[in-house]
């Protein structure tokens, strides 16, 4: 068995605030898939901060790393010299992304000099490396991911390499750059050749959308390439003549 593929196409039933996305099962795998797909404004990227973290983490403060405030900071400290901090997990909902940032205190330098940034992947909740180098102090720093990809966390940790046991490395803020993509549910029993549907509301007026889809069996397939569609009316307004 394989990840089945995806073939999108044109929008239809597309109103002022509404339209139906489509697309074909170009191949099963081989055996009968789902199929859904995702949407959102055109270009609709924004940083956003994770939602939640580890209920077990050994750092201090941990909601401070996302509560928006940048004036308070989650304190992590090794326990040996030199060593690494111990993780710090947090979380968001399934997001799509193609970087994170985070945001240190400069009276860390010197002390804690390298950071490791991992993103969990959605598809099977593992890490994934994406930064493992010099951080710098007072500034936000940005961490590509290097192609868009759905994930359910980031996670950081910092070497400290000095010979202060009790300093500790002072995060003050961690963002997600996301795609923010809507999802629709999931069609199931489709095989290939099948095409699959999906209708939205709640659209905002003369607004340019873009939309992909996909298939999954045992297996998720790879989102399709993008479609595109704008919102309006489909026939001009009738005119009536006053008597």
């Amino acid at each position: 068995m394989a990840a089945p593929t995806t073939t999108i196409q044109d929008a239809t039933n597309i109103g002022p605030h509404r339209s139906r996305l489509n697309a074909l099962v170009a191949n099963d795998g081989g055996a009968a898939c789902e199929g859904r797909f995702r949407y959102r404004e055109a270009g609709s990227e924004e940083w956003v901060y994770p939602t939640s973290h580890d209920g077990d983490t050994d750092w201090t403060n941990p909601e401070r790393a996302y509560d928006g405030s940048g004036t308070t900071s989650a304190d992590g400290s090794a326990d040996l010299i030199p060593d690494w901090t111990p993780w710090l997990e947090l979380y968001i909902a399934e997001t799509v992304a193609t970087k994170a940032r985070a945001l240190t205190y400069p009276d860390s330098w010197g002390h804690y000099t390298d950071v490791q940034v991992d993103v969990r992947r959605a598809s099977d909740s593992e890490w994934q490396n994406i930064f493992n180098d010099t951080w710098v102090p007072n500034e936000w720093q940005e961490y590509e991911i290097g192609s868009s990809l759905a994930i359910t966390g980031v996670r950081l940790r910092y070497y400290n390499s000095s010979d202060d046991t009790w300093y500790a490395v002072r995060l003050r803020l961690v963002q997600i750059y996301a795609e923010a993509w809507a999802y629709t549910d999931w069609a199931n029993g489709l095989t290939t050749d099948n095409p699959f549907s999906a209708d939205i509301t709640g659209l905002t007026l003369n607004t340019e959308y873009e939309f992909q889809a996909q298939n999954r069996n045992e297996d998720e397939g790879d989102w399709s390439s993008s479609k595109f569609f704008t919102t309006g009316f489909t026939s001009p307004l009738p005119c009536f003549r006053r008597p």
